[in-house]
């Protein structure tokens, strides 16, 4: 009992051990809020990631030489309890021109309605319906798309046009990644100007077909029209300044992917009859996109549906003939690259931080050996009232386990709502630190200068606490007051406060990300506390030693 009560006297009537549980309590708060932020943010990279790429994508391994019988093999793996939806695609590059200069993208040719009923394609399109809608009725008021050139597309480019905002989900047309056109410059606050958008214009995309056999051969590119439908936001920058997404349709018969018929048989070569009408050529893609059942993950790993997936493609591969590698891969296997190297950076950064929150385990120890010099003659009087040297080390134990304890949930504490508010604290930072300050400034300033002419009035007239107290206060009021008033009526200036004094931590206009992206991890958060907690208990043992090998008469003397 005489342990607890001597702990709780120390921690209430010496000041050394609350800088002690200072020191621990932000040493705690700055590694959960860094492991949070970084922790956020591979978080958003990896629901970026998913986002566009789907669980599981089904690709050949000769690229665009791609795969035949795409539609069995979706109505196969659809029929899988572990598979929700199943669609094809091809991806393939390209040279995207709005009259500029031709730039490299991706060309992604997807079948609109399955992609997002497998990536929710939707959920990612910049402008809204209306806004799309508004600038169709002012292209046809202004001439209809003829104006735009895309008379010159024919048959495929009707393919390509938008379907009536009305219609099902809206989801048709060719859609650009945000930043693919340049017109698209982010704003301030990380946002885009529709008027600034190519929405409604059209461009021209040059693709260069490759044979079943992979080869060129003597084919010359294709060059299509299309009309911009949407853009469209992954979170991840090069995906959404590279990348186009049109009709499956149209890129197939740019790239000569499509189904082509030929007369087989003995043809008459002066009159070109006779002969049977023949699919010679079967339509082809080079990957098949997987949103699996969400129920399944519950049970089992997403490695293992893919596993059993690849199974499924090969057996039914040999059951209609393709003799065709493909890979079959996860969406963190698309991306493991770049998802790898946040992974490493966060655990550097966390280690790093680690290393530097060890000044918490030299703090506690420098202050528990002070602590135990102050009160040699209090332990040698313990020891001879028959309290043992274990007894003694369990004090000092305890006490820093006391301190370890205080500090971490005090740190964690500030830590949430740091992590919880950070946004809104980046905010106030870019908004109004400027008019804080300088009322801060006045208010403290007046403070400091009262207290410090109390102090020399109180040492000349006595009453020393009255006059600082008076004074600290009095000049404190007499700053603050007219800062204030400036701030209130004098037209402007807060503005100019707020614009010249301001920090802002994340910029949405230079990161792709609008927001601070941070989460809490109940796992982690516990184990840093936990760390902090044994951190000040490490620190307490060498005092604890020393303070257990005093010999009593000695301490007894100890002046």
């Amino acid at each position: 009992m005489y342990k607890l009560l001597l702990i709780l006297k120390y921690l209430r009537r010496k000041l050394a051990p609350l800088f002690a549980a200072l020191a621990v309590t932000l040493c705690t708060a700055m590694v959960i809020i860094v492991i949070s932020v970084m922790g956020g943010f591979l978080d958003m990279l990896k629901d970026s990631a998913k986002s566009i790429t789907g669980d599981l994508v089904i690709e050949a391994a000769f690229g665009l030489r791609g795969f035949p019988a795409y539609d069995g093999l979706t109505q196969r793996l659809e029929t899988m309890d572990e598979v929700a939806v199943a669609t094809p695609a091809i991806r393939s590059m390209g040279l995207i021109n709005f009259a500029n200069g031709p730039t490299p993208v991706l060309v992604h040719g997807i079948d609109f309605a399955g992609m997002d009923a497998v990536i929710g394609l939707q959920d990612r399109a910049v402008w809204g319906e209306q806004d799309v809608a508004d600038r169709t009725q002012l292209i046809e008021e202004m001439g209809g798309y003829e104006r735009q050139g895309l008379e010159r597309g024919g048959e495929a480019m009707r393919e390509a046009l938008p379907v009536d905002p009305g219609e099902g989900n809206g989801v048709a047309g060719a859609w650009l990644g945000v930043e693919v056109f340049p017109g698209n410059y982010r704003q301030d606050d990380g946002t885009y100007d529709f008027d600034n958008s190519f929405v409604g214009g059209s461009f021209t995309l040059t693709v260069v077909p490759v044979s079943e056999r992979g080869t060129l051969g003597s084919v010359e590119p294709a060059r299509q029209t299309l009309l911009v439908r949407n853009d469209f936001k992954s979170g991840l920058y090069d995906v959404d300044s590279q990348t186009v997404l049109l009709p499956l349709g149209v890129l197939q018969r740019m790239l000569r992917m499509d189904e082509r018929m030929g007369f087989v048989g003995d043809v008459d070569p002066d009159t070109g009859e006779g002969g049977e009408l023949q699919v010679v050529a079967p339509a082809r893609v080079n990957r098949v996109v997987v949103k699996v059942d969400e129920t399944t993950l519950d049970t089992r790993t997403l490695e293992e549906v893919r596993d059993q997936v690849d199974t499924v493609v090969g057996a039914y591969f040999d059951e209609v003939g393709v003799n065709q590698p493909v890979y079959v891969d996860t969406w963190e296997d698309q991306h493991g690259q770049l998802i790898g190297a946040v992974q490493n950076e966060k655990g550097l950064i966390t280690f790093l931080f680690i290393v530097i929150s060890a000044v918490a385990v030299v703090m506690v120890a420098t202050t528990f050996y002070m602590t135990v010099l102050e009160k040699t003659r209090d332990i040698g009087t313990l020891r001879a009232l028959g309290a043992s040297r274990l007894g003694i080390a369990a004090l000092f134990l305890g006490y820093g386990l006391a301190i370890g304890v205080v500090g971490a949930a005090a740190g964690t504490g500030l830590a949430a709502a740091v992590v919880t508010y950070l946004n809104e604290i980046q905010a106030f930072l870019a908004s109004a630190l400027g008019v804080t300050g300088w009322l801060a400034v006045a208010l403290v300033g007046g403070a400091v200068l009262g207290a410090t002419l109390g102090v020399v009035i109180g040492f000349i007239r006595r009453h020393l606490l009255w006059w600082v107290t008076v004074l600290a206060g009095t000049l404190a009021a007499a700053l603050f007051v007219p800062a204030l008033g400036l701030v209130l009526f004098k037209t402007g200036f807060a503005e100019q406060l707020n614009t010249t004094f301001s920090f802002q931590m994340w910029d949405p206009q230079t990161y792709f990300f609008d927001t601070i992206p941070a989460r809490l991890d109940g796992l982690e958060v516990g184990l840093i506390a936990l760390g902090a907690v044994v951190s000040s208990v490490l620190g307490a043992v060498v005092p604890a030693l020393v303070a257990s090998a005093q010999d009593p008469v000695e301490a007894l003397r100890y002046e």
